[in-house]
């Protein structure tokens, strides 16, 4: 294919005022000293090194050993005796941190105009972790390459065993005879060049060598009929029959190219021109070059195979043609800033022949080309850069209202405890026939109602950590949505693989789950109708989620046949305080994903307008053991004790200072970590120690329960000690044990649930 190509100087200067706008690392060696004469931008930022760093060295420091560099030096050796372009396998070579990568490499000879080696241009691309995807590109290529190639190339076929050859009417054209010649392997020599002749018939002979590989891919002249010389290309394949000394040759294929105006146009370039079209083409960004008016006048291969278009249909476009007309708008005000500035960087869209968009970041310059000012732009596909954009936003918005939600939660149920253990001194200090009882019992379900909310707080705000052990989810499902539907028109129908893994959770945190999803499901189908539950093993969770390992996984899928839910509303459903519904508080979605996502699982939604919506959850599963069931049991008598309370907030203090007394305890209160710890001593150091010490886990000016417990452990290895909190993204709630603590009561408590936990260690 022919291109537009420019005078030497021309070329230079273009390459020079390009140079630094590829992101491949562009060295160039001296020839007799092997040092690096010059390297672009993305070479120093992909090795670590300044520019002034790499300049004068020897290539060898970038190698990772000594095998490594005495590979790269016999191929660069071998690009010695070679002309053009050679590219060079794979090697491993180190950046300035110590850190590995896997590089290719392009290598092109600079000659002067004598036509000697000066030094050459050394091309390398990072492929460190695209080298699978890379080298299945490649080979899809090749083989695409080659499909093309053979399509449009003459076919020969030769019979070794009959002596029959055929060629193809291209293959008769390529050469000038006619459709009854006879076709013989002499007559094909006598028509190969007089210079070349010789080298094609050893290469023949070695071909048909049945110690040989059978491969014959070489370029040649030919005479046509006629007297005209035209360059030729041909590749064939010999295959052989039998084995060792009795092999012998069966059959030869091959197809033959007519290559002369390449080669016509190869001897018409110059180095500096080859040098840049090889870099040109061997970027895997797009590049554009396109005149003032927009329209583009040349385009490497990333860039128009990318939108889907063939070369020929790409340079009959104009910039507007690929502008959405959401960007087409703005695209003359940029040409003119490029005009202003001489350069741009901006993001945009680029559409695509089928009418899809491809979001891009644009690298526009202007230069000079062939004369006349160009935009010479450099393509970047970052599609998948903004999807990781946009769940790093979702992420971080979550994280910001999480941060609001759980400090209100923690204020909230300081004031909760303080109403919660009046209650429960003014229900103790009451007959049973007293009329104030029953309305102290309402307020107390209130109250009960405003620590369900606080905990869906809690959890959204990822200060509800689960309390993870191995689980059976079969109970957890069939108790929450049974739950969820009592009282509704709506039925549940669960299909459960018999075999279901196990899943390390939270169990009570994923009934909420469940509640919320079959709740919602309820809510969709305002005449009641079936709610399918269903829990299977799966081995990943769907392929539209790439970033989640292959593994093992358990499925549970909610679908409802109700109104469905709108596109546009897809995106904001796990958004906390969203909903379409009147008496909605816009948490259950937004407080399950954040449960979901703190199990180290996925929980995603299809919806169709009329039809229903389905949830999908994931979990990694774990291998089947014993379910750590716990129960509490409250204890109707133990022994008195003496008891010590840390909290940071005086109404709580006195309130549990109280509620303890009530229940014949002897009580002492700090006010922070250190308060506790040297009123701990002291009572030691008096013979009259503390049976159970109290600590709050979060003291927002002082020591709080987590350092707390370590020092008293160091003092008394023996201490028995309770964990409170209302909010705490501590590990320390989850797995209390391995911190010390003997136990964990949750804010606010009722007196029923103090004396329960300090009975536990009493006894």
């Amino acid at each position: 294919m022919l291109f537009p190509y420019k005078p030497l100087a021309d070329a230079q200067h273009l390459l020079r005022k390009t140079f630094d706008t590829f992101q491949e690392a562009v060295f160039i060696i001296d020839a007799k000293t092997v040092q690096i004469i010059d390297c672009n931008s993305a070479a120093s930022e992909m090795f670590g090194y300044s520019h002034k760093e790499m300049l004068g060295q020897s290539t060898s420091f970038l190698h990772v050993d000594e095998a490594e560099l005495q590979k790269f030096r016999n191929h660069l050796y071998h690009a010695v005796e070679q002309k053009g372009h050679l590219r060079l396998p794979e090697f491993h070579m180190k950046r300035k941190n110590g850190d590995i990568l896997i590089t290719d490499h392009s290598v092109m000879p600079l000659e002067d105009d004598r036509g000697e080696r000066i030094g050459w241009v050394s091309v390398i691309r990072d492929i460190t972790e695209t080298k699978k995807v890379d080298e299945a590109l490649r080979e899809s290529e090749e083989r695409l390459r080659q499909a093309i190639r053979v399509s449009q190339s003459g076919i020969f076929d030769h019979d070794h065993l009959t002596g029959t050859i055929y060629w193809s009417p291209l293959q008769r054209e390529i050469y000038g005879w006619g459709a009854d010649e006879t076709v013989t392997l002499q007559a094909f020599l006598d028509c190969v060049y007089p210079e070349d002749r010789e080298r094609i018939a050893a290469a023949v002979r070695c071909a048909h060598d049945p110690a040989g590989d059978g491969l014959f891919d070489v370029e040649h002249r030919i005479i046509r009929r006629g007297g005209a010389i035209r360059w030729l290309t041909t590749r064939s394949q010999t295959f052989f029959d039998g084995e060792g000394g009795a092999r012998q040759k069966v059959r030869t294929v091959g197809a033959t190219l007519d290559i002369t105006e390449r080669k016509e146009a190869e001897e018409e370039i110059t180095e500096s021109e080859a040098s840049y079209r090889n870099l040109f083409d061997s970027s895997t960004d797009g590049i554009f070059i396109l005149d003032l008016e927009g329209n583009f006048i040349d385009a490497n291969r990333t860039a128009y195979e990318r939108l889907g278009y063939t070369r020929q249909e790409f340079l009959t476009l104009n910039i507007s043609n690929l502008d959405p007309p959401s960007f087409a708008e703005q695209v003359p005000e940029r040409l003119k800033q490029i005009r202003k500035r001489g350069v741009a960087i901006f993001e945009s869209g680029h559409q695509r022949k089928d009418g899809s968009v491809m979001p891009v970041e644009v690298n526009s310059r202007l230069l000079e080309y062939k004369g006349k000012q160009v935009y010479f732009s450099v393509i970047r596909d970052i599609t998948e850069r903004k999807r990781l954009e946009q769940e790093l936003l979702k992420s971080q918005k979550l994280e910001c209202i999480g941060t609001l939600a759980g400090g209100i939660a923690h204020d909230f149920n300081n004031l909760l405890q303080g109403i919660f253990g009046s209650i429960s001194l003014a229900k103790m200090s009451l007959g049973q026939r007293d009329k104030a009882l029953a309305m102290l019992e309402q307020a107390e379900m209130a109250l009960h109602q405003s620590v369900s909310l606080t905990t869906q707080l809690l959890t959204f705000s990822k200060g509800g950590k689960p309390a993870k052990k191995p689980i059976s989810l079969l109970l957890v499902i069939e108790n929450a949505a049974k739950f969820a539907l009592s009282g509704s028109q709506s039925i549940c129908r669960l299909n459960i693989e018999p075999s279901l893994w196990q899943v390390d959770a939270d169990g009570g945190q994923l009934g909420q789950v469940i509640q919320n999803i079959v709740l919602n499901a309820d809510q969709a189908m305002p005449e009641g109708g079936t709610v399918v539950v269903t829990a299977r093993n799966v081995l990943k969770p769907g392929k539209e989620h790439p970033q989640f390992p292959k593994g093992n996984y358990v499925e549970i899928s909610v679908q409802d046949s109700g109104i469905g839910i709108p596109e546009k509303y897809l995106q904001k459903i796990f958004d906390p305080y969203f909903t379409t519904k009147e008496k909605g508080s816009g948490l259950g979605l937004a407080t399950s994903y954040s449960i979901i996502r703190n199990h180290g699982g996925l929980i995603d939604v299809m919806s169709e307008l009329g039809k229903g919506t389905t949830f999908f959850i994931y979990l990694p599963a774990v291998k089947a053991g014993k379910e750590n069931n716990v129960t509490t049991t409250v204890l109707s008598a133990v022994r008195k004790g003496k008891i010590l309370v840390m909290d940071d907030d005086n109404r709580v203090l006195s309130l549990a200072e109280e509620l303890i007394k009530t229940l014949g305890h002897e009580v002492e209160c700090a006010k922070d970590g250190i308060d506790a710890i040297e009123k701990f001593i002291l009572a030691r150091d008096s013979g009259k120690p503390f049976d159970v010490v109290i600590l709050d886990l979060t003291v927002r000016c002082g020591m709080g329960g987590e350092q707390a417990i370590r020092e008293l452990r160091e003092i008394d290895p023996s201490v028995r000690a309770i964990v409170s909190s209302g909010y705490s993204n501590s590990q320390a709630v989850a797995d209390y044990h391995s911190y010390g603590f003997a136990a964990f009561l949750s804010k606010p408590y009722t007196v029923d649930s103090l004396n329960n936990s300090l009975n536990a260690l009493l006894q």
